[in-house]
């Protein structure tokens, strides 16, 4: 049950930071809207959390709405795995690698939740919102970057928005 307590922990002391921003959440993913490009921040547990430590860590994702797939005439709802343009929090940190914070306690998840909070608003925001247009994902694609997606995903979406003579 510790497990998920911190994981609240975590997820309350983030939302105290993006709600003023305009975010909204719904379970461990919080988003907002900018103009058809849906900014996304995810909390992440690790498959090695136990019931008395949670290990987690924050990913970011933008969504295109123009990009979205279609099933029975209905798009589909944005989601961080389907991220057009998806990079942990750690590789946008000053270290450039892969982090995972470890929560024992409620203190821990506090100063986690707000550590989180503080990289995400120094290192993550300016990123996806330096990218929150369509010409400057297409730029971004263009110059042969796409974190977090495959070559072919790439070329694909950058086909569907630019058009046959794109």
């Amino acid at each position: 049950m510790a497990n998920q307590e911190f994981t609240r922990a975590i997820s309350t002391e983030l939302m105290s930071v993006l709600k003023p921003l305009g975010f909204r959440k719904r379970r461990l993913t919080f988003t907002r809207d900018r103009d058809g490009i849906v900014q996304m921040i995810a909390l992440q547990k690790s498959t090695s959390s136990t019931d008395a430590v949670v290990k987690v860590t924050a990913n970011a994702g933008l969504w295109l709405s123009e990009l979205a797939p279609i099933r029975a005439g209905i798009p589909d709802n944005p989601d961080i795995w389907s991220a057009h343009w998806q990079m942990r929090v750690g590789h946008l940190s000053p270290e450039k690698s892969d982090l995972w914070w470890s929560v024992g306690n409620d203190d821990d998840a506090t100063a986690v939740g707000a550590e989180l909070g503080r990289r995400i608003l120094r290192y993550v925001l300016p990123e996806m919102e330096r990218l929150s247009s369509r010409e400057a994902v297409v730029q971004l694609w263009r110059s042969g970057a796409a974190p977090g997606l495959t070559t072919v995903q790439r070329d694909r979406y950058l086909a569907k928005l630019l058009g046959p003579d794109g």
